[in-house]
């Protein structure tokens, strides 16, 4: 079994409801990421924001996070299955999931391209990628 912590991203960024839409969209246009996990002041999971809902809200909107973002977030602990991940990401049709520890901590976040990267490895037998941190990139042949 692959588990989820062996896949997710660790490097977080996060917003707070209270950001405003700009700085969600500077920090996903920096880091080169469609989703931000909204988290509180005890770094719980209130919500998820993504490209889209920055697109619809307006990059320079001065709307809060808070008021675009989806509150019915979907998360999976680190323990769990990769295949228990996808099957939630496709059954909801959504592109990512917050990892969250048993105290509901926010811990990670596995996406799409997190589970490309698992099928590409095994596509080609693991010799795609070279090692690198999937957080901060990754390198193709």
């Amino acid at each position: 079994m692959i588990s989820i912590d062996s896949v997710m991203t660790t490097a977080l960024l996060t917003v707070k409801d209270t950001d405003l839409i700009s700085v969600a969209a500077n920090r996903m246009e920096a880091a080169g990421i469609r989703h931000l996990p909204v988290s509180d002041a005890k770094n719980h999971v209130v919500g998820i924001i993504s490209q889209r809902d920055v697109a619809a809200a307006g990059k320079r909107s001065k709307k809060r996070v808070g008021e675009v973002m989806s509150r019915d977030v979907k998360t999976v602990r680190p323990y769990e299955s990769a295949e228990k991940a996808v099957a939630l990401m496709l059954e909801n049709k959504i592109g990512s999931l917050p990892v969250v520890d048993d105290e509901e901590t926010l811990i990670g976040i596995v996406t799409e391209t997190d589970f490309l990267q698992v099928a590409y490895q095994a596509l080609t037998a693991g010799k795609g990628l070279r090692g690198t941190n999937h957080s901060l990139g990754y390198q193709m042949p």
